[in-house]
């Protein structure tokens, strides 16, 4: 990974993480850092090396709360009235998909890992492929999928408030879903979805170029 990127988020150049890293965005010193994760929910080793690098920035970065995708987070988001209203989910497993990281962390640091994960959107995307209304494999940039990566990020935030954490933050969870927070940190609309501002650093274990 490049010195050059820790360096200028103030880290130590030696703590040696898996992968590349790019500042999607820098913030005026105000706010955490977000670390967000691509995972390939496929590749055990990445999966791996994200809860590596997850454990080094625990004991060296300043992180304190990271979300996963496997576990259920959020605002109630109702799936026939396709709307939020006010219930809140228990924290509870639902997905493998990110399972194998979250178990790596919990290993070490049980009370960091917290569900960002909303029931209501997954089981509509699955309801409207089962019904032949979209296909899988154009889920990615369907409207409720990019939704829900708004509702990922969304609730990593309200954890940190709710749980009145200071520090950084990691969210790990599918590539797609980073694409999406990408688009909207270069839209400029990432602050008033999350409701604060932030630096935002990407890391993608699954390449070392």
């Amino acid at each position: 990974m490049s010195k050059d990127c820790l360096v200028e988020l103030g880290l130590d150049e030696r703590i040696k993480l898996f992968g590349k890293c790019k500042i999607l965005r820098k913030s005026d010193g105000s706010g955490p850092i977000v670390y967000l994760f691509d995972e390939d929910h496929d590749n055990l080793e990445i999966k791996q090396k994200n809860a590596e690098n997850a454990l080094k920035l625990l004991d060296n970065g300043n992180v304190k709360l990271i979300g996963v995708e496997s576990k259920l987070g959020g605002r109630n988001w109702n799936e026939n009235e396709e709307a939020y209203d006010e219930e809140r989910y228990d924290e509870s497993l639902r997905m493998s998909k990110s399972k194998e990281f979250e178990e790596f962390i919990i290993a070490k640091h049980p009370d960091k890992i917290f569900g960002v994960e909303s029931i209501g959107m997954f089981n509509k995307i699955g309801e409207l492929i089962a019904k032949g209304k979209l296909d899988s494999k154009k889920m990615d940039d369907h409207p409720i999928n990019k939704l829900r990566s708004q509702h990922f990020i969304t609730t990593l935030f309200e954890w940190r408030r709710k749980l009145n954490k200071g520090g950084n933050m990691i969210l790990n969870c599918g590539i797609t879903h980073n694409d999406h927070i990408a688009d909207m940190i270069a839209r400029e609309e990432i602050d008033n979805i999350v409701g604060g501002t932030a630096t935002y650093v990407r890391i993608n274990a699954i390449t070392n170029e």
